[in-house]
């Protein structure tokens, strides 16, 4: 399944899904974790695991959002960190 973190948060239930390809970061780690969450709704399992795989070019912003999210960071501090640094 190849879905936008906007589509993968909008209500679909995602549980035959085994690996879930995420093409675009949003700011919100919210989003995030209710797309996710989508892929394992009652019946998913039927998976031993599912698979999340983020499509991000290097040396682009998306990497540190995608990082400020996973570590649940303050975006706003992580992007100036990240500017400062560059």
């Amino acid at each position: 399944m190849i879905v936008s973190e906007g589509a993968g948060n909008a209500g679909l239930d995602l549980w035959q899904v085994n690996k879930a390809i995420f093409y675009g970061t949003d700011y919100k780690a919210g989003w995030r974790a209710n797309a996710e969450k989508r892929c394992h709704r009652s019946g998913s399992e039927i998976h031993d695991q599912v698979t999340f795989i983020d499509l991000v070019y290097t040396n682009t912003i998306d990497e540190v959002i995608l990082k400020a999210i996973e570590v649940k960071e303050n975006l706003a501090d992580a992007i100036l960190r990240h500017i400062r640094s560059s």
